[in-house]
């Protein structure tokens, strides 16, 4: 249990380091050999590393085989031992309380028969990790993804079904149907009446006597507030439209302009600094006036 502990420690403090590595260290080559009906031969071969130690295939280290082989057909049946080839050695790991392990340093390979109990497949798909190490360093079971061609397989002929898009008839209706079948008139009619509801919202509606006592007290005719009442109105809607009138330009190339400018990171910044900087002036920290001679 002590060893099956560490090899799991090991495995997970090494994952991290294994998936940034340069799988140059064992470069494998992967051929298979028909030996029968229905019965296949795997061989796996590496010119090896001078420095590192390849642990054997069928060596089991703290209850966990050195080498597994994973396919995604469950019914494919892989039979052991596996058959090994190289000259190994045998070394005792400090990591697993001195025990003895099979490793080999230059080239290796072991084979892998396999039994099918369905369709033989042309082309055989499957994962094959292996364990190396040395001294301190263990990295068990790392992957290596492979395919290879089997002799007499047959090419499968299932393919993925993709379903077709018909955009003119969703599966679910989403969106807004408000304009639906409006013209211009009904959605400038839509907005007008959405502007007049967002004057009862609270950061407006409380702004309507002070900006209305502002006009009928300055003004010294009701003609002459109704003017300037005009001329403000007026002013707020030139504003609006002369600083969209240039993304509704640009947008044209771009549809997503808007957008982005919006969830800027760099401006929601800027705006949250100034937001702050009035923050605190309001609260009385410090009192920003404008310039005057």
């Amino acid at each position: 249990m002590k060893r099956f502990f560490l090899f799991t420690l090991c495995s997970i403090f090494a994952f991290t380091i294994v998936t940034g590595q340069d799988s140059a260290f064992f470069k494998w080559e992967v051929t298979s050999q028909k030996i029968g009906q229905n019965t296949y031969k795997l061989n796996f071969t590496t010119p090896g590393s001078t420095a590192w130690d390849l642990y054997g295939s069928n060596e089991i280290i703290a209850e966990v085989p050195a080498v597994e082989i994973a396919f995604s057909d469950s019914s494919i049946q892989a039979i052991k031992p596996y058959d090994e080839k190289g000259k190994p050695k045998t070394i005792n790991s400090t990591l697993f309380d001195n025990a003895p392990f099979k490793v080999y340093n230059g080239s290796a390979g072991f084979s892998v028969t396999l039994k099918f109990a369905g369709k033989i497949p042309e082309t055989l798909i499957g994962t094959m990790s292996y364990t190396y190490g040395r001294g301190e360093a263990f990295y068990p079971l790392t992957p290596l993804p492979f395919s290879v061609v089997l002799e007499g397989g047959a090419k499968s002929e299932t393919r993925i079904l993709i379903n077709s898009f018909d955009l003119n008839n969703p599966v679910s209706d989403c969106g807004d149907e408000g304009t639906e079948g409006k013209g211009l008139f009904g959605i400038f009619m839509l907005g007008l009446l959405g502007g007049f509801i967002a004057l009862l919202t609270p950061c407006v509606f409380p702004l309507i006597p002070l900006t209305v006592s502002f006009f009928t007290k300055q003004s010294q005719s009701r003609s002459k507030g109704v003017r300037n009442a005009l001329v403000y109105g007026g002013f707020i809607f030139l504003i609006y439209i002369l600083l969209s009138l240039p993304f509704h330009l640009i947008g044209e190339g771009n549809p997503e302009i808007l957008n982005n400018i919006s969830t800027n990171v760099w401006l929601n910044l800027l705006f949250f600094v100034v937001f702050v900087v009035f923050g605190l002036s309001f609260l009385g920290l410090f009192e920003i006036t404008l310039p005057h001679q």
